[in-house]
């Protein structure tokens, strides 16, 4: 599997797709430590 980079902002959904069937609420913990996810999901 190709590591996600963590200064390309990308939707969490692309994330879970790469890592397969890792917790989806690690994965968008995961990126929202990046500092991602807050821009492109305000809701979250």
């Amino acid at each position: 599997m190709t590591p996600v980079d963590p200064t390309t902002p990308v939707e969490p959904w692309v994330v879970v797709a790469q890592n397969g069937d890792r917790s989806v609420r690690e994965q968008v913990a995961a990126i929202e430590s990046a500092g991602v996810v807050r821009r492109l999901a305000p809701g979250r």
